[in-house]
């Protein structure tokens, strides 16, 4: 059974909504509310190192974490992107080929599409070869102001 959290941070546009397990497991972070769902409150852990994370005092995530429905090829490509650096992007094509292939860029792009976890797997941090923005589940400009709170310059 699911329960969801709403999150407000004064620096960041959109509240985050945060579903998880009984056991405190993380299933979906969203940027519009969940229907059909009770709304309660979230562990102060999950809350703590969210606001870490909005105030600039927290780089990596040390949540415990449930994939529903994602494929192998999914959890290849965020584990990837796990290890994208605070502050730093790569580029599709960087992912594709740590996966074995720079043909895969395109694979990675829709796999990144599906990611239930953005900010914690951060999918904001991965951008075209040209250096160029591409989409984000909650907008391109969520994505640009998730660089900027992090200090890259776009």
């Amino acid at each position: 059974m699911c329960a969801f959290d709403l999150l407000i941070f004064p620096n960041f546009p959109l509240p985050i909504y945060l579903l998880f397990t009984e056991d405190d497991s993380l299933v979906f972070v969203l940027f519009k509310e969940p229907v059909g769902i009770k709304k309660t409150a979230c562990s102060e852990r999950i809350k703590t190192q969210f606001k870490e994370y909005f105030t600039k005092k927290r780089s990596l995530f040390d949540l415990k974490t449930s994939f529903v429905h994602a494929t192998d090829f999914n959890m290849k490509v965020y584990d990837i992107i796990k290890t994208i650096p605070y502050g730093e992007v790569r580029s599709y094509k960087w992912v594709a080929e740590k996966l074995g292939s720079s043909r895969l860029s395109r694979a990675v792009g829709q796999a990144l599409k599906k990611n239930p976890l953005p900010i914690i797997y951060p999918c904001h941090r991965v951008i075209g070869s040209d250096g160029s923005l591409h989409g984000f589940i909650a907008g391109v400009d969520i994505k640009r102001r998730l660089l900027s709170l992090e200090n890259y310059l776009i």
